[in-house]
């Protein structure tokens, strides 16, 4: 623990250097940032340890840490700060974004005053997309680097508003202590005088494993969350139960075990499938004839039902020869910022004639080139890695009306291929069939494929 509390507070000094004297340290927020990040889940996954050993979350954190949930309005996010204590006190301009986890300064009567520690991720990927744009412009799919929130630094915010809390303990959810506790709505079940009873979860893998303390009159949902739980899914995956031939729906969840025929004596298929969404990020791996691919992190664009594939921005940071690129600009020399592009006989064929950037000399003969490409990839060639956007943000990345069920249409990761026709979508099968001898799409970007890739520029 002692060493958790040391490396949090030099990385969080760090941080306040950079937010507050930008010019003494530049780029170094954006620097300590991912440390920062790493011991933050350290403290988050040790203050766990300790809570089995019925500590307290004081004895874990030197000071007090918070995190906003969210604030009030339909135009305006996060939380309104003022100068001082009072409510009649002057009020800033920004608002304290949702998401940002702060340090107590004082607490006074409901009201915080707080430091700055650490924004949202969904702020920190802007800075991202700022740079791509600059590059590509239009073509880089993301959020307005025009619309961010510059958050306060200090100042005094409430912690409820309207009897709502509105900022609570980093690692807890706010919202929890005005729900029922699982305990409590288990104890609801059962109360027919039905036995309870255990039923069999087999996964496509070939695993099984019991889950008990089951009722008739418990629905399908809690026992989906009861999975989820079991299995330790993260966000982006998602489970679809099969009992025989059956698939059920959305509409079965919310009916009980017993209206489905759910007991004992039945056992229940389980798949596990990844589903993914315009705006996701990605990380490319399994391509065996584009392997300079395998590694790369994207962001998903849209899903393509003719021919079964994502199309995804990718971004590749690759070590080259200088014989390898060439100045886009004529007359431009060489060097770090200048625009490029692959040769055409570059080695990695599926990298040939892609555009970048020059990052920087490495060698007399070697530079660090950033590539930036778009392609179309199998989703079982894409492993999701984050979806930090507002729900609102991933709307209005949707290319179309058709673009959410396009999305339930694609072919799901780790599916059997016997319960592939199952998954379907206003009549569509969910595996689009896709030959190994078909082109690209016209208008669209090469494709890649386990033992294909149709090379080409961007």
């Amino acid at each position: 623990g002692g060493r958790f509390l040391a490396c949090y507070i030099v990385f969080e000094d760090c941080l306040g250097l950079g937010l507050r004297n930008p010019s003494r340290a530049p780029g170094l927020s954006a620097a300590v940032s991912a440390s920062l990040a790493i011991v933050l889940f350290l403290f988050q996954r040790h203050t766990v340890q300790d809570a089995q050993l019925g500590w307290t979350r004081t004895k874990v954190f030197a000071m007090a840490l918070w995190q906003v949930a969210g604030g009030f309005g339909a135009d305006r996010d996060g939380l309104p700060v003022r100068e001082g204590q009072s409510l009649n006190s002057k009020l800033l301009p920004e608002r304290l974004c949702t998401g940002a986890v702060v340090k107590e300064l004082e607490l006074v009567d409901g009201r915080l005053r707080y430091e700055l520690v650490w924004l949202s991720p969904r702020e920190r990927k802007r800075s991202l997309f700022s740079f791509l744009v600059d590059r590509v412009g239009d073509r880089v799919l993301g959020p307005d680097p025009q619309v961010s929130v510059v958050s306060p630094t200090t100042g005094w915010v409430s912690m409820e508003i309207f009897g709502r809390s509105v900022i609570a303990p980093y690692g807890e959810d706010p919202e929890s202590k005005q729900c029922a506790s699982s305990a409590e709505q288990v104890k609801t079940w059962g109360s027919d005088g039905s036995e309870g009873f255990t039923l069999m979860v087999n996964m496509m893998s070939g695993n099984e494993f019991p889950i008990s303390g089951l009722y008739p009159d418990m629905p399908l949902a809690a026992l989906g969350d009861r999975v989820t739980k079991e299995l330790g899914l993260v966000e982006g995956q998602e489970l679809q139960f099969v009992l025989g031939t059956k698939l059920f729906t959305a509409e079965d969840y919310r009916r009980t075990l017993g209206q489905l025929g759910l007991s004992e004596e039945v056992s229940l298929t389980c798949v596990q499938r990844t589903v993914l969404q315009p705006g996701d990020g990605i990380i490319v791996d399994g391509l065996t004839s584009a392997v300079a691919l395998n590694g790369v992190t994207g962001i998903c664009e849209r899903w393509i039902p003719e021919t079964g594939r994502w199309r995804v921005q990718l971004c590749v940071v690759q070590t080259v020869k200088r014989a390898d690129v060439a100045v886009l600009l004529p007359g431009k020399a060489l060097q770090p910022g200048v625009d490029i592009v692959m040769r055409g006989d570059y080695a990695f064929r599926e990298l040939a004639g892609v555009e970048g950037v020059c990052e920087r000399w490495l060698h007399a003969d070697l530079l660090q080139v950033r590539l930036l490409l778009t392609c179309a990839i199998r989703p079982q060639n894409l492993h999701f890695v984050s979806r930090d956007f507002a729900a609102e943000d991933a709307a209005s990345m949707l290319p179309d009306v058709d673009a959410w069920e396009e999305r339930d249409a694609q072919p799901t990761a780790g599916l059997n291929a016997a319960l592939g026709s199952a998954f379907t979508t206003l009549g569509r099968h969910s595996t689009a069939p896709v030959d190994e001898d078909s082109g690209p799409t016209p208008g669209e970007a090469p494709e890649f494929g386990d033992r294909r890739a149709a090379m080409g520029g961007c």
